[in-house]
């Protein structure tokens, strides 16, 4: 896993709402606490609201061992400022809704600026889903967005696939994909967050 930098993974209502699948969980982190800091759990903004104060206890003992936690499907919900507030995520996942059809209206532009604008000034990273077309992945690089979650890079991939691959640009097949994503730089922003993100974690403690 030497090239890997993150890896999210979606936790469900129930058991972000089960206090012995809570348990559980922190259990398993803390027998391998070595690759903890690899883990972003990502809970959408719904499940987190249901017990504000369950979810906020939960956060802060993954940011205690080392993880992190991202808000999915954001702008989909409720969206409170209030509860943003009271939820110290690492990462803000713009629905897809927003992101999929921006290019076409201007409103999605607007609103997918303002969260990456919010996340930016929160301390957070900022991460767009559903991006289906070599225009939204530029205008979104425009906008400022840190992370991409698409098919236009890459579908779902084996496991061995993926600790062999040099970073996820590996899995591009589309030349136009290919090309803009190697103007990036890509793996070096990459590093910065992983650098970031670990660096938030242990100030937490």
């Amino acid at each position: 896993m030497k090239n890997t930098q993150f890896i999210c993974v979606n936790l469900s209502g129930g058991s972000l709402n089960d206090e012995q699948s809570m348990e559980d969980i922190l259990a398993l982190f803390a027998r391998h606490q070595s690759v903890v800091h690899y883990l972003c759990l990502e809970i959408t903004e719904s499940v987190a609201l249901h017990d504000l104060e369950n979810t906020q206890r939960f956060i802060a003992r993954v940011h205690d061992m080392g993880g992190k936690i991202a808000l999915d499907d954001f702008g989909a919900g409720y969206s409170s400022f209030k509860y943003l507030k009271a939820l110290s995520a690492d990462a803000l996942k713009i629905d897809g809704e927003f992101v999929r059809s921006m290019c076409a209206h201007p409103a999605d532009i607007a609103i997918v600026e303002a969260i990456v604008a919010l996340a930016l000034n929160l301390g957070m990273r900022s991460v767009a889903e559903w991006v289906e077309d070599i225009d939204t992945l530029c205008a979104l690089q425009e906008i400022g967005v840190d992370y991409v979650q698409v098919f236009l890079v890459a579908r779902s991939q084996e496991s061995g696939a993926i600790l062999a691959a040099t970073s996820a640009a590996s899995f591009v097949k589309d030349p136009e994909v290919a090309s803009f994503v190697d103007s990036l730089s890509e793996p070096v922003q990459a590093t910065v967050f992983d650098y970031e993100w670990r660096a938030k974690a242990a100030n937490t403690h």
